[in-house]
């Protein structure tokens, strides 16, 4: 929540809670680590006391993959995000860690 002094009034505005889900495509080069960027597209719900919207958005970034065996690896990834409502938008930052496991690999 955010507290604001306006001409002597106090406002309180709350915070959005955020939830996205969406697809990110991501430039990577196999290795024990490895440093790469990424980009996607995603739907984002942002609910608030009063208002609660779904909108599109976009995100890109870098993040760093770490391999500690083999087809698993462990990543840290840091983004910025737009969520999209017409001619105005909101912009988010965002860090993420996750696992990931490939099913298959190409030569």
């Amino acid at each position: 929540d955010k507290t604001a002094d306006i001409g002597g009034i106090t406002y309180t505005r709350s915070r959005f809670d955020e939830t996205s889900f969406g697809l990110n495509a991501m430039l990577s080069v196999g290795g024990p680590v490895s440093f790469y960027p990424y980009a996607g597209i995603g739907s984002t719900k942002l609910k608030r006391t009063g208002v609660e919207s779904t909108f599109t958005s976009y995100d890109f970034g870098f993040g760093i993959g770490v391999s500690p065996m083999p087809k698993v690896t462990v990543h840290i990834r840091g983004e910025l995000q737009a969520v999209v409502d017409g001619q105005a938008s909101r912009k988010f930052g965002n860090a993420t860690l996750g696992v990931s496991y490939s099913l298959f690999s190409a030569p």
